[in-house]
């Protein structure tokens, strides 16, 4: 009888620790589980928070595909969700009768429009205004949809380019372009934009990056070639220029060289962050061209750089090895040079991040292997 009390005590210890175990593995929690988590795939689109489609949606278009026809008979602008109104307005663009669908909600009074890869245009935020730029058929447009209507944003006629002659014109291997790819300023009083109009004439296919005053309506190249907008300062903007990144002042033209090489740069004036080499990033001071090496132990490849206006903070999304797909996240201060840094969600890959503002931003996710995507809210003060 002793042994078997023995052993029943054995027997009942080992399974008061076995159940908590497994009451400690239920409640065991990861940072994540403090943010908010939204199913789906999350935007911030001009201060909005939108649901656009993502892996789930596309896969059903793709599943939709009649035999017969080789089409699908659903498309990924039937996914969007929570899009308060869809607006159409007509518009006669180059002689053509058009008619645009637009997915709307709204930021207090101002009409946010809905961006999502299925459209036949690209949408720009234009700050301090309630309208915004779409670019269609290499062109840019106004479209004020309070007032339905969509009117060129650009002149069709600068002292020897006229649209009406770029229009005739066929060139072998290039499409020329009157305007693409608008950058606004922050106050909304210029827009830098790509033009190749010039290749009928001089045959330089690389084009220039042109600039409007919206103030005046001037219209003027600035620049040759065309290089993405990494930022803007005080009537400048900064580019990525080949492996260096340069300032272009819209007043002066004058064009100034802020580092020789870098892999990755993005601006939140005054500061810009750069990558020169792999392991290595820098933070530029624009105004006192001082700069400070920022280093942490998984820092290794960024792959996005994010920055927000206003804000000293820049949002990285690091690979931490090349050959792996598993990234990190880390926030810099770019004033203080703190540094703080998320794992991934566990059984997750991230597939994107974004501003929502200079508080708080988005994280995208997919839950390995699966079509499953999620979205959390971040604090930026919660990060450790």
């Amino acid at each position: 009888m002793k042994k078997k009390s023995i052993v029943a005590s054995v027997v009942f210890v080992c399974s008061v620790m076995v159940l908590g175990t497994a009451v400690w593995a239920a409640q065991k929690t990861t940072i994540w589980d403090n943010f908010k988590k939204i199913s789906g795939v999350v935007k911030v689109q001009n201060g909005v928070l939108s649901k656009i489609p993502g892996e789930k949606e596309k896969n059903a278009v793709v599943q939709s595909i009649d035999p017969a026809t080789g089409m699908p008979t659903r498309k990924l602008e039937d996914f969007i969700i929570e899009s308060t109104e869809t607006v159409r307005i007509p518009a006669k663009l180059n002689g053509e009768d058009k008619e645009f669908n637009f997915h709307v909600q709204y930021n207090g009074d101002k009409p946010v429009l809905i961006s999502h890869h299925d459209q036949p245009y690209v949408l720009t935020e234009w700050p301090n205004s309630e309208t915004t730029i779409m670019e269609y058929n290499e062109n840019l447009y106004v479209v004020d949809v309070k007032e339905k209507r969509i009117t060129p944003l650009l002149s069709d006629h600068v002292g020897q380019y006229s649209l009406k002659a770029l229009e005739k014109e066929s060139i072998e291997g290039h499409v020329p372009t009157w305007g693409t790819n608008a950058s606004v300023s922050p106050d909304g009083k210029w827009i830098v934009f790509h033009s190749t109009r010039n290749v009928i004439y001089d045959g330089n296919a690389g084009g220039y990056l042109w600039v409007k005053d919206t103030e005046t309506g001037i219209e003027e190249p600035i620049l040759e070639g065309g290089y993405p907008i990494i930022g803007w300062g005080n009537d400048e903007f900064f580019i990525h220029h080949s492996d260096s990144v340069k300032s272009v002042n819209i007043k002066t033209k004058e064009t100034k060289v802020i580092a020789d090489f870098a892999l990755r740069a993005a601006v939140a004036y005054p500061y810009m962050v750069i990558q020169e080499d792999y392991g290595k990033l820098s933070v530029i001071n624009l105004e006192t061209f001082e700069s400070k090496d920022i280093s942490f132990e998984s820092l290794y490849r960024v792959a996005v750089m994010r920055t927000f206006n206003g804000s000293p903070w820049v949002l990285l999304l690091n690979a931490p090895e090349i050959s792996q797909r598993d990234r990190t996240i880390a926030l810099i201060n770019m004033e203080t040079h703190e540094v703080k840094q998320l794992n991934e969600p566990e059984n997750t890959y991230i597939k994107g991040v974004q501003w929502i503002d200079g508080e708080q931003f988005l994280v995208n996710v997919n839950v390995k292997g699966s079509d499953v995507e999620e979205t959390y809210i971040v604090p930026v003060d919660d990060v450790n």
